[in-house]
């Protein structure tokens, strides 16, 4: 199956299987906990329903930031060696 027509839990677990890491260090690098990251990888929560579409979001921005090398920090946000600080957002 190709991975644009897998379930979103599976390509999360893919994805974080290319990038190389566990579950604990993705859960060290986006501040999800081990348990969450399980979870998503799951599909759904500990009652069986499945996880709301916002939380996918918020999710795959946090992944998202992870694999481009995002750090922020409210005063600014640096990607590699570029580095934007918010006195330059006005």
């Amino acid at each position: 199956m190709a991975f644009r027509d897998l379930p979103e839990h599976d390509r999360a677990r893919q994805w974080r299987e290319a990038c190389g890491l566990t579950r604990q260090q993705l859960s060290d690098l986006s501040g999800y906990s081990l348990r969450q990251i399980q979870i998503y990888e799951a599909g759904k929560t500990n009652t069986g329903e499945a996880i709301d579409e916002t939380a996918w979001h918020r999710y795959r921005l946090v992944c998202a930031a992870i694999m481009a090398g995002l750090d922020f920090d409210w005063r600014k946000v640096t990607c590699g060696d570029v580095t934007i600080r918010a006195d330059e957002w006005q």
